[in-house]
């Protein structure tokens, strides 16, 4: 395009007085850009956030398994107990998994563990600060509990916990989207009493691997 023609163009334009309506249609969609640009941005942050709140709450229901863990010896007064009639919570009663569980020690007879749990989800009963489209069955957790095979071996009790959150379509009641979180903690039983001596999340493992490895804390 030669520049004699866009000159005679732009002439035109001022002439007829169309220069001002274009300058207002690219202001027009300049301002359309932006308005596009800040609601996708909204929605994007509000995704993160739902996201976070989600996992937060599949957290929450983890920590909850270890609370219930630490509930169960408090109540049965486990803690001034010989570990061997401590309850374990285990993937089943079968002699397989029971051998499982004393693997390392230095007894093995797997009849002296009398207080075996199978493992099952529980569902949280009451989580605390409910959201308005969170349902009642949403929060779960499921436990698998082993002692220190070493020099703690009448102290430590270590408690896996996996929590899930599950997020409910309110219409449908189908399962939109699940969430994971899976903590590792050791308890102190020192002195007949129970506590929470550390803790800290783990990678979230599969069905095998959470009832067969036994990890430690420093």
């Amino acid at each position: 395009m030669k520049k004699g023609f866009v000159m005679r163009y732009y002439k035109f334009l001022r002439r007829t007085g169309a220069t001002g309506i274009i300058m207002v249609i690219l202001m027009l969609g300049f301002l359309m850009t932006l308005s596009i640009s800040y609601i996708q941005m909204n929605r994007n942050e509000n995704l993160g956030n739902t996201y976070d709140i989600y996992q937060n709450r599949a957290k929450a229901a983890a920590m909850s398994g270890i609370n219930f863990a630490a509930a169960t010896l408090t109540s049965r007064g486990d803690a001034s107990a010989d570990s061997k009639s401590r309850i374990y919570f285990i993937r089943s009663d079968s002699t397989a998994d029971r051998n499982l569980l004393i693997n390392g020690a230095s007894f093995s007879d797997t009849t002296l563990y009398t207080n075996i749990a199978t493992s099952q989800w529980y569902y949280v009963s009451s989580p605390s600060g409910s959201l308005s489209t969170e349902a009642a069955s949403g929060s779960l957790f499921r436990l698998h509990s082993y002692y220190d095979s070493g020099v703690n071996i009448a102290t430590a009790y270590y408690v896996k916990s996996q929590g899930l959150f599950r997020e409910i379509a309110t219409a449908s009641t189908e399962i939109v989207a699940t969430y994971q979180s899976q903590i590792l903690s050791r308890f102190n039983l020192d002195s007949g009493i129970v506590k929470i001596d550390a803790y800290r999340q783990t990678d979230y493992e599969n069905d095998k691997d959470f009832f067969e490895k036994r990890p430690k804390l420093q």
